[in-house]
């Protein structure tokens, strides 16, 4: 998803909004919204539109907001 954050921005800012939910890992997060906090970046993420976020961070660390 690195790649669709990077070159399809606005698009993928555009379709946010229409998800129940999304499934990112702790880069991914970090890319969209420049928070190093994953907590913070879910709740952003969360408030771009989709009605649940899940972070996960490797195999060790998930995250549900």
């Amino acid at each position: 998803m690195d790649l669709w954050i990077e070159t399809q921005h606005d698009e993928l800012m555009a379709l946010l909004p229409r998800l129940d939910g999304l499934l990112l890992n702790d880069s991914e997060a970090r890319l969209l919204t420049a928070k190093d906090n994953l907590v913070q970046a879910g709740q952003e993420i969360r408030k771009m539109g989709p009605k649940f976020v899940i972070l996960k961070k490797r195999r060790t660390w998930s995250h549900a907001v």
